[in-house]
């Protein structure tokens, strides 16, 4: 079993953690961190992908083995499409082992969006975790049709199938966004509840996201 939790992490918080604290007491096995390298489809981190993997591995430090990083995709030079990501592993991996991709119920609204989406399905299941604000209810008719036909929400006969399946858990992580930290960040207000105590400390004593933060090249 490979479960997969993909962002930016620009930075990591408490919302990350809460997530991967969840899916290992849910799964009972290791959680993978994989931060992403050139996304896209969003702005370009603000701090180099040397700093996030630093910050990313502060965050993780105090839960073992239970947590690991992944660096596949933050050591490309390209733009990082998740179907090639999952294509790639699936080459070195093989197809008996069950992959869980983890996406917020937000990127579940706009998924017939990202490139080649169906094709993800072929690799890997998808786990959704609720993400406040978002109506499930505007997801495209053709989207909705390929949910319904794909989920299973019972934890016990999802662990059954290596790909092709979604299930979306009944768990909200704190309503908190890496866009909403560095925003307070840059108007120099706390986030003493949003990160965890040593990625607050590296961000401030690196002087990380505020308004003469060159952008990642």
């Amino acid at each position: 079993m490979l479960i997969i939790l993909g962002g930016t992490f620009d930075p990591p918080h408490n919302g990350h953690l809460q997530i991967a604290e969840h899916l290992w007491q849910t799964f009972n096995h290791q959680i993978t961190f994989m931060p992403t390298g050139i996304p896209p489809y969003k702005a370009q981190p603000q701090v180099s992908n040397q700093q996030r993997l630093a910050m990313l591995n502060l965050a993780i430090a105090d839960y073992g083995d239970r947590f690991t990083i992944d660096e596949t995709e933050i050591n490309q030079a390209e733009y990082c499409y998740t179907y090639k990501t999952l294509r790639q592993l699936r080459q070195k991996i093989g197809f008996a082992t069950p992959i869980y991709f983890v996406i917020g119920s937000d990127s579940l609204i706009s998924f017939d969006s990202w490139d080649n989406w169906q094709e993800i399905l072929d690799y890997c299941s998808l786990i959704v975790v609720s993400r406040a604000h978002y109506d499930k209810t505007k997801m495209s008719s053709t989207l909705q049709q390929f949910v319904a036909t794909r989920s299973i929400n019972n934890i016990a006969e999802f662990k059954h199938h290596a790909l092709g399946k979604i299930c979306q858990l009944d768990f909200s992580p704190c309503d908190v966004s890496s866009t909403t930290i560095r925003q307070r960040l840059q108007q120099k207000l706390s986030c003493d509840n949003l990160l965890p105590p040593r990625v607050y400390e590296y961000i401030v004593n690196h002087g990380l996201y505020t308004p003469i933060t060159a952008t990642n090249t």
